[in-house]
């Protein structure tokens, strides 16, 4: 069987509170075990996988760069859905956040995405 893998590739350019006293987090996942699946609840760094959603989320790497890799289950019908989630950490203050994601498959085969 042909396994499509929907990733969600993060790439965390800046994430900051906008307050007085700005606040910035950068995190190029360099520093993490690569290409090994979170369990549900697993911390790591600044993250926490708070689920997997059927699937694996990892640390993905090309051996140049980094990145968060969300893969959750493919569904099997059009009466599913299966999503992955990974928490970063948390601000008092309002945020502006920026980040570089790209679909990479659809993971569903054989009828057209849910809208």
């Amino acid at each position: 069987m042909n396994k499509e893998i929907l990733r969600c590739v993060l790439g965390l350019f800046a994430l900051s509170a906008a307050s007085a006293a700005s606040t910035s987090l950068y995190d190029d996942f360099s520093s993490y075990t690569k290409n090994v699946c979170f369990a549900d609840g697993a911390t790591f760094g600044n993250w926490m996988n708070a689920f997997s959603g059927y699937g694996c989320v990892k640390i993905g790497t090309d051996g140049t760069s980094s990145w968060l890799d969300e893969a959750p289950a493919p569904s099997l019908n059009t009466s599913e859905t299966h999503a992955s989630l990974a928490l970063g950490p948390s601000f008092s203050a309002p945020l502006d956040f920026r980040l570089g994601m790209r679909t990479a498959n659809q993971l569903r085969q054989g009828s057209a995405p849910n809208a």
